[in-house]
């Protein structure tokens, strides 16, 4: 009989863990990032000390945005984020957002007439990793250059960023009123939901989040206002658009349901 005990026990623990496993990995679904494994880096580690030059080096330090795009001419171009966080003594820090990834990297810099020229690469943990070799022209705040990916199966690409510091604001996309005021059953209630996920979204694209889900990506890469910042923007989401989400979330889900055919 003890035996039999045992044998139940161990068969209720291990079913336990797999339901905890599943139901975590069904709540990684909204892109806001509610449950990204995928840390923030922003300080770009503990050395932000800026030596000789130091006015320079400061003018070079910041955020680059612009396309991604593969060197061969074939693929999808997606929209990145470089931030130069610390330069010291020779030594660079910073990270790389794109496609909903956020990596640090860090590497050597040598300064000459124009400006910067950078060799660094990311930690090598990811198989989307890589090497990027880059250089800041001082005058116009251009970063150019190319990444090469650690896997031989993906493409290298090329980038041409413009010096660019990004802005948290309500007046962008098609539903700006989302993030400035409380919406009403009203104004969703007769949306189709392509409608009410484009609406949610916009919300989180105006914090700059990093898409993973594709569609969403490929839209909001294309927006001349969007910036992707951060990989999970729950924190930054006003009260206001809290309560929106919400309530568009629900809409979303029984959009079928609550839609009038003939109200269009």
């Amino acid at each position: 009989m003890k035996q039999v005990q045992s044998i139940l026990i161990v068969m209720l623990t291990i079913s336990f863990f797999f339901s905890c496993k599943t139901n975590a990995e069904e709540e990684d679904k909204d892109e806001s990032g509610g449950n990204s494994v995928v840390k923030e880096n922003i300080s770009g580690g503990e050395d932000r000390g800026i030596t000789g030059g130091a006015k320079a080096q400061s003018e070079v330090m910041g955020t680059y945005c612009g396309m991604f795009i593969p060197i061969d001419g074939q693929g999808l171009q997606n929209k990145i984020t470089i931030s130069i966080n610390s330069l010291s003594n020779g030594e660079v820090m910073g990270h790389s957002i794109v496609s909903g990834n956020n990596r640090p990297f860090k590497g050597t810099y040598t300064q000459n007439n124009d400006g910067y020229t950078f060799s660094v690469k990311e930690p090598g943990d990811d198989k989307y990793d890589g090497s990027f070799e880059f250089s800041v022209v001082s005058s116009n705040g251009k970063l150019t250059g190319k990444w090469a990916p650690n896997d031989s199966k993906l493409k290298a690409k090329t980038y041409n960023l413009d010096k660019r510091t990004f802005q948290y604001t309500t007046d962008k996309g098609q539903y700006p009123y989302a993030s400035t005021k409380v919406l009403v059953e009203e104004e969703v209630a007769n949306m189709v939901k392509a409608d009410l996920r484009l609406m949610r979204n916009e919300i989180y694209a105006r914090h700059g989040y990093a898409f993973k889900m594709k569609d969403m990506r490929a839209y909001f890469d294309n927006q001349e206002w969007y910036m992707p910042m951060h990989t999970d923007i729950r924190n930054m989401l006003t009260e206001v658009e809290k309560k929106n989400v919400d309530l568009i979330k629900q809409y979303e889900k029984y959009a079928a349901e609550y839609y009038d055919s003939f109200g269009r």
